[in-house]
C-alpha cells in the first residue's frame, strides 16, 4: 500500500472525562494523496462513519500534527 494513500482510523480512547467508550473516527488525507483517491475516501468517509454509531469525534486530518495525540485529545476534551 502507498504511504500517501488515504485511511481510515477508529480507535476507542475508553472514559476520557467521565465519559465511556470515547470513540474517535480519523479520516487520514496527505496533501500528496492522489485527487482521485481523496475524493474515493471522502465520498464513502460520513456513511463509514455513520455505520459505526457511537462515534464522539471525528477527525479529517492533512498532516502528522493533525493527527498526533495530543490534538485528538484536546478535541475529545
Amino acid at each position: 500500500m502507498r504511504s500517501d494513500a488515504g485511511r481510515y482510523a477508529v480507535y476507542n480512547f475508553g472514559e476520557i472525562n467521565g465519559r465511556a467508550d470515547t470513540v474517535v473516527f480519523s479520516h487520514w488525507s496527505p496533501d500528496r494523496e492522489l485527487v482521485r483517491s481523496k475524493m474515493l475516501y471522502a465520498t464513502f468517509r460520513a456513511d463509514f462513519r455513520d455505520a459505526l454509531g457511537g462515534v464522539a469525534v471525528d477527525i479529517q486530518a492533512t498532516d502528522v500534527e493533525e493527527a498526533s495525540r495530543e490534538t485528538v485529545l484536546a478535541r475529545v476534551s
